[in-house]
């Protein structure tokens, strides 16, 4: 998956979490990520973004909270299998 889309934007001056959270449901909104598609795991994306633990594992509670990810313990995080094309 090409996570440059995922990159936040620090000048923006919102929250970085909250730029990820609104990247990830535009991503599925869009068709880029669709169900049943693995997503990175929480450790992985902030190395990659070089962003805090904490603040990946925010923007993934949120989401899941909402229904758009489905965590799976060990095998992963999910776009959610029965979400319905926005």
């Amino acid at each position: 998956m090409d996570l440059r889309h995922l990159r936040p934007d620090r000048n923006h001056g919102g929250p970085i979490y909250l730029q990820l959270y609104r990247r990830y449901r535009d991503a599925i909104a869009a068709g880029k990520l669709r169900p049943g598609d693995r997503v990175p795991a929480v450790r992985s994306l902030a190395s990659e973004l070089n962003l805090a633990r904490g603040t990946v594992e925010l923007a993934y509670q949120m989401l899941a909270s909402e229904g758009y990810l489905l965590a799976r313990g060990p095998a992963g995080t999910f776009v959610s299998p029965g979400l319905e094309p926005l």
